[in-house]
């Protein structure tokens, strides 16, 4: 399992665009994607359980992922993350 901290940059949170974004970015490996805020947890695959997340600007965000390709996962994630969020 590969996991990493990332703390919101974005002045709007993780929106609909961005959580777009990381469902459409998760769906391309075969890895499980987690995204937990505090004690909630959500599937890094369903727009709807990110966006309950409700991370704010300066929230710190923990990404679990797991599965036969993590590794790749685990960048292409985090790339995306620091770009966009």
């Amino acid at each position: 399992m590969k996991t990493f901290s990332h703390v919101i940059g974005d002045p709007l949170g993780l929106h609909a665009r961005t959580a777009g974004l990381l469902v459409r970015e998760s769906a391309h490996y075969k890895s499980d994607v987690w995204v937990k805020l505090g004690e909630r947890l959500a599937d890094g695959r369903n727009l709807i359980d990110l966006m309950s997340l409700h991370a704010e600007y300066g929230h710190c965000i923990q990404v679990e992922i797991s599965g036969e390709d993590e590794e790749s996962a685990c960048q292409g994630i985090k790339k995306l993350l620091q770009e966009n969020l």
